[in-house]
């Protein structure tokens, strides 16, 4: 007879070596799916198989639409594609198709933040940052002489033309402005110029690096969000016509006719500045707000979050954010929300850690600290399957450095 242990010991290895069997027969049948199921021409059919020089193999997953996705007969469990709508491996699991973050629990794999190149320009707190056909931006901000705007594809940086270089004052000072990217257009205004409150917007076009002025803001606002919905932008709350006026107002902006209209203000009992936005793509389309702070230092903070309906223009308040802070920073990647850095208090040291938000469950994990210092006035974006967070202050000096997050 086998002792105890031997027998825990063989179903052990059995029960993992059935597991790797299921593995390599289910993605064995996916292959042969994939490479049954053709889109057309322009697009990845099916899997590849790679062989390097390094005699190392490599696998291409199929590249397509949410719709071409959902058009796949009776796909098997297991299937993974490269959804080109939300930048995220998706994979079949128990009869529906499931974003990375999700396959990514599964599989218990752990998100990791990683410290990439600097940012080229000088350090910078206060800056505006927008991302626009697969190119992220970043201009504005208080530091000592440097007045430039940037693009980053996700590797490198190259230096833009600067809005500065059309106004008057072409060593004004740009602080807390606003920004978005909306069809082939990126946008930025509002703020402080030299410290005082802005209602001006430019529009820059990528196409021909240039910029224009357009007709003003609604109001002059500063340190306000903003975030996109089908093609339509969405600013509000912040410091709004006059200093000291913390706001819960909230306009849309319409391309196709370059005008803005109010709509319903967030529903919190004071207004705020130094708040946080993003959007998630599901069910629905909608936009979050939160954080934020209506007077300098704690216990001005926040901690409530709120959701956008655009269909409807209501908000719902949603789970409290784990802490009152303001001046963070905030992403959304494949299906989450994710919020961190900022302060409590006016003095370091600042905060480095980073939640996610799952509208799902509706609740706040923690994800893990970004570094050892903290910061906050940075920005941060989402752009090929990764989140960015860059720039900002640790309470001693300005900051250049850049990290990405993977989840």
């Amino acid at each position: 007879m086998k002792p105890f242990y031997a027998s825990i010991h063989c179903f052990c290895y059995c029960e993992q070596l059935q597991i790797i069997m299921i593995l390599f027969f289910a993605f064995h049948f996916s292959y042969l799916k994939g490479q049954e199921y053709n889109l057309s021409s322009n697009q990845s059919i099916g899997y590849r198989s790679l062989n390097s020089n390094t005699n190392m193999s490599m696998t291409l997953l199929p590249k397509m639409i949410s719709s071409h996705r959902n058009a796949i007969l009776n796909p098997m469990e297991g299937l993974q594609i490269y959804n080109l709508d939300d930048g995220c491996i998706n994979t079949y699991l128990k009869n529906k198709w499931e974003k990375s973050d999700k396959v990514n629990q599964i599989a218990n794999l752990i998100p990791q933040f990683t410290l990439e190149s600097p940012f080229v320009g000088e350090g910078r707190s206060m800056s505006a940052a927008f991302t626009l056909l697969g190119v992220a931006y970043l201009g504005s901000g208080y530091n000592d002489n440097d007045y430039g705007f940037w693009a980053f594809n996700g590797t490198s940086w190259s230096q833009k033309a600067d809005f500065t270089q059309i106004t008057q004052c072409v060593s004004a000072v740009f602080t807390d402005m606003i920004s978005f990217g909306v069809g082939t257009f990126g946008y930025m205004g509002g703020g402080r110029e030299n410290g005082f409150l802005s209602g001006t917007i430019f529009k820059y076009n990528p196409s021909n690096n240039t910029w224009s002025e357009m007709s003003p803001l609604p109001t002059p606002m500063a340190n306000a969000v903003s975030f996109v919905i089908n093609n339509v932008a969405y600013i509000g709350t912040g410091i709004q016509t006059v200093e000291g006026n913390y706001s819960k107002n909230f306009f849309k902006f319409i391309p196709a006719s370059q005008s803005w209209l109010p709509i319903s203000p967030i529903p919190s009992i004071l207004g705020r500045e130094g708040a946080v936005s993003f959007t998630i793509d599901g069910a629905e389309y909608l936009g979050y707000v939160g954080l934020g702070n209506n007077q300098p230092g704690f216990p001005g903070n926040f901690n409530d979050f709120y959701k956008y309906n655009p269909t409807l223009d209501t908000w719902t308040q949603i789970a409290d954010f784990v802490d009152a802070r303001t001046d963070a920073v905030a992403f959304s990647l494949c299906g989450k929300g994710y919020v961190g850095t900022g302060s409590i208090t006016d003095l370091p040291p600042y905060k480095n850690d980073f939640y996610s938000y799952n509208p799902s469950t509706n609740d706040w994990s923690f994800v893990g600290n970004m570094d050892n210092t903290g910061r906050r006035r940075a920005v941060a974006f989402s752009l090929i399957n990764k989140g960015f967070i860059l720039t900002g202050d640790d309470g001693t000096q300005l900051l250049n450095s850049v990290y990405s997050f993977t989840d």
